[in-house]
């Protein structure tokens, strides 16, 4: 089977209460985590709601594991792109 190219988009409502875990959950799993970009609204100084992308790589059970870790986070939305054939 051929590599495939996986981003997974994380919407935090509440970075603020949501912060440790997801941080906590990124380092466990950074062996996976390619490239981590981070991304806020700047016209609202503190304001509570982020994006955070992920560029997975590594087999697909260490990604589903993550992915399933951050599911039950409260307040954090998960999507996932998958690109089979690259």
């Amino acid at each position: 089977m051929e590599p495939k190219h996986v981003v997974v988009g994380l919407h935090l409502t509440d970075r603020f209460q949501q912060a440790t875990r997801v941080q906590s959950l990124l380092t466990e799993y950074g062996h996976q985590i390619k490239t981590r970009i981070g991304l806020h609204r700047t016209e609202e100084l503190g304001t509570p709601q982020g994006v955070i992308l992920l560029e997975i790589v590594g087999d697909d059970a260490g990604r589903v594991a993550l992915v399933g870790k951050l599911r039950e986070v409260p307040g954090v939305e998960v999507q996932e792109i998958v690109f089979e054939h690259c």
